[in-house]
């Protein structure tokens, strides 16, 4: 099977769309139907319910959607680090990385990795949080840039502490609560409705944050995020609140009402965990550097209502 079936099965999945697929890859309708065909009859299942007006993801192609996705990422992560290796001697070390918990501290690592240990090559992949901690389980990365909130994480593997966060509640700026600017408490929350986290994205960091919530004495959007843009707008359109860290509030502070929960620990950390067997030189030159930025982090973010420079 050609791993092109996959692509093209996720352009479809998207768009819901043969002939916008056939267009974007530049074949015809009848070449993507037959490889569609090809990687259902690959996989054993029907993956697309297709007729003359419509196009829709069966369970299972649903399933493979999100499946599909990683396999997609990770071949492209395979042939990124292939033509890397063919470029010079070099040490490569892969990172995967969660977008919005990493935000404070790639580019600061990165540029200071290329500064002082050039030698070391670095292969960035931004992933979510249960891709991320199985990455590390298959050793398809060196260092996961993860939150702790998953015990599985500190307990399994080595790691260095970066930086400490929290979550705050967020809510439009003309929600009744917004004017709460210098707290809420959890009862606060009552009869008010929560959106969520995806907890397929998200695993045990959605699992976290759900524990902080009581659904019965709260509602909960039967919709959820998939990433901060996405929770940005359905705070602002839709009336609910959410849990967001305060690194993520500098993002949408402008569009949203931040309110400190009072009364209930959400802190939480940010740390580099380093995979089993990786020990060697490289792993030191990073586990250095990520000593380095956890001891400027203060400099780098001064208001300490915005980042805890604590261990």
């Amino acid at each position: 099977m050609d791993i092109k079936y996959i692509d093209e099965f996720l352009y479809i999945a998207e768009t819901l769309s043969f002939k916008q697929t056939a267009e974007h890859f530049y074949v015809s309708r009848s070449v993507i139907s037959r490889h569609i065909s090809a990687l259902e009859a690959a996989i054993g299942v029907r993956l697309l319910e297709r007729d003359s007006h419509a196009v829709r993801l069966t369970k299972a192609g649903e399933v493979f959607h999100r499946e599909a996705q990683m396999l997609s990422r990770t071949w492209a992560m395979a042939m990124e680090r292939t033509r890397q290796a063919g470029d010079g001697d070099y040490v490569l070390v892969r990172i995967g990385y969660l977008r919005n918990a990493a935000r404070p501290v790639l580019a600061h690592f990165v540029r200071a990795m290329e500064a002082f240990h050039p030698d070391i090559k670095l292969s960035l992949a931004c992933m979510d949080h249960r891709e991320l901690v199985q990455a590390i389980a298959d050793q398809a990365v060196d260092i996961a840039l993860a939150v702790n909130v998953d015990a599985k994480l500190s307990r399994n593997y080595r790691f260095t502490p970066i930086y400490h966060d929290h979550f705050t509640v967020v809510c439009a700026k003309d929600h009744p609560l917004a004017a709460k600017v210098d707290g809420i408490v959890l009862d606060d929350l009552y009869d008010q409705t929560l959106l969520l986290p995806d907890s397929f994205v998200y695993g045990r960091t959605a699992e976290f944050i759900r524990d902080l919530t009581d659904e019965e004495t709260m509602h909960v959007s039967r919709s959820s995020y998939s990433d901060a843009d996405m929770l940005t707008l359905k705070v602002e359109t839709e009336g609910v609140l959410a849990f967001s860290s305060t690194r993520n509030n500098e993002i949408f502070r402008d569009r949203l009402a931040v309110l400190p929960l009072l009364g209930i620990d959400t802190d939480f950390s940010v740390s580099a965990f380093y995979r089993e067997g990786f020990d060697d030189a490289a792993c030191d030159a990073c586990r250095e550097v990520f000593e380095w930025c956890h001891d400027n982090m203060c400099t780098w973010y001064p208001d300490l209502s915005l980042v805890d420079c604590g261990e």
